[in-house]
């Protein structure tokens, strides 16, 4: 008779079954398997062999979104032959299998003790790619591809011109900088170039620029995804309410704590959606969910609203901005009161109220040689680490497109003009608190004129004169 242990092993077959529909990732010595997909919605094969089932009352799945999440069971019956699991949002998903053995003993007994057997990843956005024309002093043409993806595969990146002959040829890197091409002289090429991008779950962008005017074409929005959930697992969170709430089963993306102590998260409204989980209903089933919210630290607490059928999420307002500490409370009978959060006790989810708008103005926009320097001011109490996304253009209306993202609010940038612009250039600033809030400045018109590195106004003299039946004769010039 094999052990339980045995019957364990026997179960998480599971785990290279489901390579076939993910790629794999690197996989850490010892560590668990790292996949990664676009799907939402995928399956877990189970294995058992066949004289085996006789000594599992069930099988079960336990799952958790990411690190800081709570692990979660899915149960089957042994003659089950798959697990299908849909998941809510992109991200994380770790996953860990036990048997229940006729007897009623888990094996392992404790999933949390453990290292997750797979981890998925969910990623069903496709990278962003920007493509960027460099001219060189010697005459050369380079393209810079930028990409950004949460899970960028860079090995798989591949930058292309279309030749004469109407194929697409692969471009070279330079040695020392990954991202830059070398652009092919326009005697073999037609002067459109196209970069291609991957991400490991296999979610592809493509990417198209014209040397000949620098428009660039770049890979059309991700593709529209559903937030589902199922009744199997849920986290729980806090998020902004949107302008039509999901069905009250299907539970909304959420942040996830990310260690031992409570969530604290920052939103720029003061209506929203609290995600809860009861873990122990109790034999008379819930009577009552209350929320209660503190603003001084657990000392005082204040009732905030009830959620009337008592299944998550619940709607919310808070009275306006600041720091709230919120705390859910249950009662076991329909007609019970609720007990109150005690004086001191923590809450379960920290969140702060930021509605007011970081405060911006570009102080200046000059152009020297060639170069373009962008000067400015911005403040607020919680700007993000990296605040400041730069745009241009060469109409007021736009299109935009990036200088550079994610600055430091060092007050200035630098940027070499491409060499055909155009006469004018419009610039835009974003800026972002940590609450989502952003501000928008924007160089009123007229645009800032571009000018040639020498500025100087070009000067003529006249050198000699003749009837017009006659030709000019040129006066000897000095050496």
């Amino acid at each position: 008779m094999k052990t339980r242990s045995q019957l364990v092993a026997l179960a998480l077959l599971l785990v290279p079954a489901f390579l076939l529909e993910g790629v794999q990732g690197q996989t850490p010595a010892g560590g668990p398997k790292r996949v990664y997909t676009q799907k939402m919605n995928f399956k877990l094969p189970i294995r058992i062999d066949d004289k085996d089932r006789a000594n599992i009352q069930e099988v079960r799945l336990y799952v958790k979104f990411g690190q800081g999440g709570v692990w979660q069971p899915i149960t089957v019956p042994p003659t089950q032959s798959v697990f299908n699991y849909q998941a809510a949002q992109d991200g994380e998903y770790w996953f860990s299998v036990a048997t229940l053995d006729r007897s009623g003993r888990q094996t392992p007994p404790d999933v949390s003790a453990e290292q997750p057997k797979l981890i998925v990843v969910v990623d069903t956005k496709p990278p962003e790619v920007m493509l960027r024309k460099i001219s060189a002093i010697s005459g050369d043409i380079y393209v810079q591809c930028d990409a950004q993806d949460a899970n960028l595969d860079l090995s798989r990146t591949k930058m292309e011109y279309l030749a004469k002959d109407q194929t697409w040829k692969a471009m070279e890197s330079l040695p020392d900088q990954g991202n830059v091409f070398r652009a092919p002289s326009l005697e073999v090429c037609q002067g459109l170039v196209r970069a291609t991008v991957f991400d490991r779950a296999n979610n592809k962008a493509v990417s198209e620029l014209n040397l000949m005017t620098s428009d660039t074409a770049n890979a059309g929005s991700p593709a529209s995804t559903e937030n589902k959930q199922t009744s199997e697992i849920q986290q729980a969170g806090y998020r902004s309410a949107p302008p039509s709430l999901p069905d009250k089963g299907a539970l909304p993306p959420v942040q996830e704590s990310t260690g031992s102590g409570p969530s604290h998260q920052m939103i720029n409204t003061t209506h929203a959606s609290l995600a809860y989980q009861i873990d122990q209903p109790g034999p008379g089933g819930v009577g009552k969910v209350e929320v209660w919210m503190t603003r001084d630290k657990g000392q005082t607490w204040k009732y905030l609203c009830e959620d009337a059928d008592r299944k998550s999420p619940v709607e919310i307002d808070l009275p306006g901005d600041g720091l709230y500490g919120l705390c859910l409370v249950v009662s076991n009978m329909a007609n019970a009161p609720c007990t109150p959060p005690a004086t001191g006790e923590t809450p379960d989810w920290w969140v702060e109220v930021d509605t007011s708008k970081p405060v911006a103005q570009i102080s200046s926009v000059h152009t020297e040689n060639g170069a373009l320097t962008v000067t400015w001011n911005a403040s607020d109490n919680c700007l993000r680490p990296e605040p400041i996304d730069l745009y241009c253009a060469n109409r007021a209306e736009g299109p935009w497109l990036p200088i550079a993202r994610g600055l430091r609010n060092d007050g200035s940038y630098h940027w070499m003009i491409p060499s055909n612009f155009g006469p004018e250039v419009y610039v835009r600033m974003d800026v972002t608190d940590r609450a989502g809030n952003v501000t928008t400045c924007q160089t009123a018109p007229p645009g800032m004129p571009v000018a040639p590195g020498n500025q100087s106004s070009p000067k003529a003299r006249v050198i000699g004169l003749a009837p017009s039946d006659q030709r000019v004769t040129m006066p000897p010039q000095a050496h």
